[in-house]
Formats: structure tokens, sequence, C-alpha cells
């Protein structure tokens, strides 16, 4: 029975998966594929009838071209995406161009297959079935023009505020030695906006973001004052040397370009879905059966081709952020590589452990009673244990999601670096080093009062998404 039943789940996987992968594929060959099989239909029932002589041959050439189109989008597509993976600072540009010539190809199909399908019902049947050919063309005009007025010219801000002060490096002169010493060993620049705050996380920020002391540009290098706290200066070089090469690699990237148009297709797909969900099935004020049938067939007319325009931009999204996600793997790999060749192997996972607990430890019960209830649960009660001051500031979103998914990017990082990370926690958990990162800072109890004084402030914290540095 229990054989049966793993079969019965691993079949459903299976199909559920086919259809995942098959669904735009089969969306668009809907209307080419009933319009072929009423085109056939009339045929085989009058082929001597003048109508259906004069318009088959057009319409099965119409339907072959709409197919050809339909699959040849999907195939073009993947190669095309496919070709950015190594090239990833063209994908900006590539990413608008392609938005737009879907939408092009959108505006263009969604009419084209409402027409082709028009036709075969007037051909099947001049008499009755062509009444229902107004539906699908209707459907299809005011699909296209929601479509059209979806928002994709628009390119939202994308920002982030942050409560956290400016460094001024002259005042803080270990750490200004310290960034410029791995500046140099780098070969890359200084983060043009470095600022610090009491989030549990060190961040990195490409696009426009907002602070005290007013709106940055440029990129934004966030220094953790409770995670220096627990880190060694060593720790501390790793992680702000990976910071380094990320936010130079976005800039050289044009990720804030990049960041646009991904939120003008979200917002797009976003727009779209609402649009299908102000056409509603039944409607209170029809009562005549007739009425409700004509409702129906109105409703789907138009639900379908938007459902099949949000497939359609989903999967050119999907596709480029599988290149995006592509390189970005290949980006973390040689970063790894160069912080692990500068700061030691051990000493790069052994600060991102620290991070993990510290920034999951805040937001997620770790512990019980002194015992861990997860692995990074023994870094983080040793670090608020043995830290009595240490207080986060949790208002932005945490950059680990959760325990679970931090312990396999752990897991990713030893692997690069062929070490064990149980032995890495272990590292982790001298969590009072001597010397601390936080003494890099020139008084940092003064500057910890400071920032104090930030969080309790009114400042208004954005809901914005923004490209940052997630693991």
């Amino acid at each position: 029975m229990n054989f049966l039943l793993q079969a019965w789940d691993a079949f459903l996987t299976a199909v559920r998966g086919f259809l995942r992968q098959s669904k735009l594929p089969l969306l668009l060959l809907i209307y080419p594929i009933v319009a072929w099989l009423l085109v056939a239909r009339s045929s085989a029932s009058d082929p001597t009838r003048y109508v259906a002589q004069a318009l088959v041959v057009a319409l099965i050439w119409a339907i072959v071209i709409l197919i050809a189109l339909s699959l040849g989008f999907c195939l073009v597509v993947s190669l095309w995406a496919s070709r950015y993976r190594k090239r990833p600072a063209y994908l900006p540009q590539a990413f608008n161009r392609g938005l737009i010539a879907t939408f092009a190809l959108l505006a263009f199909m969604l009419p084209a297959q409402a027409i082709v399908l028009a036709l075969a019902l007037y051909v099947a049947d001049p008499e009755e079935l062509w009444f229902w050919s107004l539906f699908v063309l209707g459907g299809s005009i005011a699909a296209t023009v929601i479509l059209l007025n979806s928002g994709l010219r628009e390119r939202p801000g994308v920002y982030v505020t942050l409560r956290a002060k400016r460094v001024d490096l002259n005042c803080h002169r270990k750490l200004a030695e310290k960034l410029r010493e791995l500046s140099d060993t780098l070969h890359v620049p200084l983060p043009p906006n470095i600022l610090v705050g009491l989030q549990p996380e060190m961040l990195t920020i490409v696009g426009p973001t907002f602070c005290p002391e007013g709106e940055l540009h440029g990129g934004v290098l966030c220094l953790s004052l409770p995670l220096a706290s627990v880190l060694s200066v060593a720790e501390f070089s790793a992680l702000a040397g990976e910071a380094f090469l990320y936010l130079h690699s976005c800039t050289m990237e044009g990720r804030s370009q990049f960041q646009a148009t991904t939120e003008a297709a979200r917002q797009v797909v976003t727009n779209l879905k609402m649009s299908m969900d102000e056409w509603r099935w039944f409607s209170r004020y029809f009562i005549h059966p007739f009425l409700i049938v004509l409702r129906l067939v109105a409703v789907a007319a138009i639900r379908f081709p938007l459902y099949l325009g949000k497939e359609l931009v989903t999967f050119f999204v999907n596709q480029i952020w599988e290149s995006r996600s592509h390189a970005d793997a290949v980006q973390l790999v040689e970063a790894h590589q160069i912080s692990s060749a500068n700061t030691g192997r051990v000493e790069v996972v052994s600060a991102l452990v620290k991070e993990a607990a510290l920034s999951l430890g805040a937001r997620w019960k770790l512990w019980r009673d002194g015992q861990a209830l997860h692995p990074l649960g023994e870094v983080a009660h040793l670090a608020f244990d043995q830290c009595h001051d240490l207080v986060c500031d949790r208002s932005l979103a945490p950059a680990w999601k959760n325990p679970d998914s931090a312990w396999n990017y752990l897991q990713l990082r030893c692997n690069l670096s062929h070490l064990s990370l149980n032995w890495c926690l272990q590292m982790a958990k001298e969590v009072s080093p001597e010397p601390n990162a936080k003494s890099l800072f020139d008084n940092p109890a003064e500057l910890e009062a400071q920032l104090f004084d930030i969080v309790r402030s009114p400042f208004v914290i954005a809901q914005q998404r923004v490209e940052g540095s997630t693991r």
C-alpha cells in the first residue's frame, strides 16, 4: 500500500512538473488548435461550400504561423537569455529591450489569435457560431488595451531607507586604514557611501538609499556595530572584502537599471492580476440564465488573453533571472576565492556563521533554557549571553531568510573551500575575540549612543523592494 502511495505521489509530482514547464506552450496553442479543429470540421462536413474553400487554406497557413511564432518565442527567449550568463554587464539593456519586444509580440499575437479563431468559428458555422466570434474579438481587443496600459513605460523608484549614520573615515583612523588596505588588495574602489547601523548584518545596497543624512547614490556599504562586537578583525575583513567586490560588480553591470526594469515587470504582472480579478465570473444583477452565459463567455474572452499575457511576461522575466542567478553564482565563487585567499578560508565561513547566527538569533527562537534548537543557536546564544549590551535593530527585512536556508548556504561556502561546517561552527563560537572589529571604530561607545538616538527618532521605513546582498 505504501508503495502504491509513493508511486502515486511520484506520478502527481511528475505531472505537476510537466504542466509547470509546459504551461505556457499549452496556453499559446489553445486558440490555434481550437481554430484548426473548427476548420477541419468545416472542411469535412461541407467541402463544396464556397466560404470554406476560400478561407480554409488561408486559415491553415495563419494557424501554422501562429503556432510557429508561439513555440519559437519560448525557444528563442530561452536561448537568448542564456547568452548573457557570461555577459552580465549587458543584462540590463537586454532585459529592457526584451521586455519591450515581449509586449510588442503580445500586442500582435493576442488580436491575431482572436481573428483566426473568430474566422474559424465563422467558417465552421456562418449561421450560428459566428455570433460567439464577436466575444472572442472583443475580449482580445480589451485585453490588449489593458495589457498596453499595465505600466510597462513606468520606471518605479527602487530604494531603501536606513536608520544608520554615515561614517567619516577621517574620524575613524583604524577603520580607514583597514578599508583602504582592502581596497588596494582587492583592486576595487572604496564604496562611495559607508554607513554604520545597529542592524545585525553587514548590508550592501545598490539603489538609492535614504538615511538621516539625506539621499545617497552610487552604492552603500552599511556596517553593523553589533556584528563588529563578535567579529575578529580578520573576519570583519572577509565580510567587508566580499561587500567591496559585490558593489564593484554591481556598479560595472548597471544593477540599478536592472532593478528598475525588474520592478516595472513585477508591477505589470501585479496589474494584470488585478485586472483579471476585476472581471468576476458572476454578477449579482444578472438573473436570466442566458445573461449569465453571455457574461461567462465575455469574462472568459477577456481573462484568457490577460492570463496568457501575464504568463508570457512571467516566462520572459524568469528566463532573464535564471541568467542573472547563474552570473551571481559565478560571482559568488570568485568573491569567495578572492576573500579566502586574502583573509583565510576558515575566517570567511566563521564570519558568515556569526552574521547568520546574530541575524537569525535576533528574530528567531534558536535556543531555549540554554539549549540550542538549531546549530546556529549555539553561536547566537553565546553572542547574546557574553555580550550583555548587544542590541540589534530589527526594523529591516533580514538578509538571512531562515535557519535552514542559512545552514544550506553556509554548507555551500564550506564546500567551496573544502572545509567542514562543524569545524567552522566551532571556530565561530569565539564570540569575544581580542581585538574585535568594534575596536576599529574610534570611541565606539559614543557611536553606539548616537545610533540608539537615530533608532529612537521618528523615521519612515520604506517598504519598496531593493536588491542588496541577500543570502
